[in-house]
């Protein structure tokens, strides 16, 4: 080989070194990059635990420069100093890798990261240990409110008065509350897991009725507010009032969230109301059926009272004019003085007044009229005039006046302010 064929393979070799050294270089300055601006703290140490190097994230996340950290061992810095960095080092070697959750306070306030510590070896032999650490703090703290409020969620759904349970699209009962124990007897073991078929507080009627129900919910059409009587472990009956809710997730049907109330006692005094206004609405028509018949009974008492007392009137009024009213005239017609004849008219004045009463309730016949004296009756009831009387009946109109005279003297209205015709026309019968 020729001196120049020897220096151009040197060349060749080292141009090769320079081209592994430079990609060598910038691989180191990637690997520095990711290293440096990575999201995650990493720390890198030896096997005794002293800090050989950390990134850029560990320096701004405990607001310390390089040197305070580099060289130190983990223990003098009391943000390592914990129970989670002593575990790794006693196990890594046999492990190789583990998970690493560590807990401290910075500041006046609880720090949490979390992530993995790697065993870095070279050439088999260990060449220290490899810290990617992940600040939690914020999850941890959203999940720690999340799990105060399912326990407070927990603690209002076991304590409220409503059985509450949600059904998934299949019927089997997912979870339910404490309530059932307490309205049907049954734990919730006994319930969890059991398809609503296999659930022992339903009737057949109710269970028929829950399945159309479920068929309802699954083809997603609207809910309604159910009744149906159950059965509590011990066989007693309950009545239940189910308001049922679709449960959605991102836009599909996965359940039903029912809330049962216990409504036993309310329908058992809907029923004790309804049974006391039947009592009540037949006591209502015997009552009124009695009140019927003594109305009935008192309408024909009050008929036969009325009679009586008619029958009684026309009585009077037959007597006075048949047994009284005769003798007055032949009185009147024999020879009396003036004084006499005075306390005759007074007499006959005054018997007329006592039967006046019963006149205008009773018939025209009872006045003991001449006939004349009806026919001038009639016509005055017709409206018809002094003058118009006395040419139908063709007589004189003074003879009609004396006949008026004669009614309102027999009819007991001489000296009342009572027209004549409104008093005739009050008469039964004309």
């Amino acid at each position: 080989m020729t001196a120049n064929n020897k220096y151009k393979g040197m060349e060749k070799r080292i141009k090769s070194r320079r081209k592994t050294d430079q990609d060598l270089l910038e691989s180191l300055e990637k690997f520095n990059t990711l290293f440096q601006h990575t999201s995650d703290q990493i720390i890198y140490l030896n096997q005794d635990g002293n800090i050989l190097d950390v990134n850029t994230r560990v320096l701004n996340f405990y607001a310390s420069p390089k040197d305070d950290i580099i060289g130190k061992h983990y223990s003098e810095i009391k943000e390592f100093n914990s129970k989670g960095i002593h575990a790794v080092f006693d196990t890594i070697v046999e492990e190789k890798s583990l998970p690493i959750n560590l807990d401290f306070v910075m500041n006046k306030k609880e720090i949490f990261l979390e992530g993995t510590a790697s065993l870095i070896e070279d050439g088999g032999d260990v060449a220290g240990i490899l810290l990617i650490l992940r600040d939690f703090t914020e999850r941890r703290r959203v999940e720690e409110r999340l799990k105060e409020s399912e326990e407070k969620l927990n603690m209002i759904v076991d304590n409220a008065n409503d059985v509450i349970s949600f059904i998934d699209i299949e019927g089997k009962v997912i979870d339910v509350n404490k309530r059932v124990e307490d309205m049907f007897g049954f734990k919730r073991e006994e319930v969890i897991g059991k398809y609503i078929s296999e659930v022992e507080f339903f009737s057949l009627e109710n269970l028929e009725e829950a399945m159309t129900l479920l068929d309802d919910f699954v083809a997603e059409r609207p809910l309604k507010k159910l009744e149906y009587e159950g059965w509590r472990k011990d066989k007693t009956k309950v009545f239940i009032e189910i308001n049922p809710k679709l449960i959605k997730k991102d836009g599909e049907v996965i359940g039903v969230l029912n809330i049962s109330r216990d409504i036993t006692e309310r329908k058992l005094a809907d029923e004790a109301l309804q049974q006391y206004r039947e009592q009540l609405e037949e006591k209502v028509s015997a009552r009124t059926a009695d009140l019927e018949e003594a109305n009935n009974a008192l309408r024909i008492m009050l008929k036969k009272e009325g009679e009586i007392k008619k029958e009684l009137e026309e009585k009077i009024i037959i007597n006075v004019r048949q047994l009284i009213s005769p003798y007055i005239e032949i009185i009147k017609n024999c020879r009396l003085d003036n004084r006499a004849k005075k306390y005759i008219e007074i007499l006959e004045m005054n018997l007329n007044e006592i039967i006046s009463p019963f006149l205008s309730k009773s018939d025209i016949n009872f006045l003991g009229l001449t006939p004349t004296e009806i026919q001038v009756a009639n016509l005055i009831k017709q409206g018809k005039t002094t003058k118009d009387i006395a040419k139908l009946l063709n007589l004189a109109t003074s003879t009609i006046d004396t006949h008026r005279k004669n009614l309102r003297k027999k009819m007991g209205i001489t000296s009342k302010g009572v027209n004549l015709r409104s008093y005739l026309l009050s008469f039964q019968n004309g």
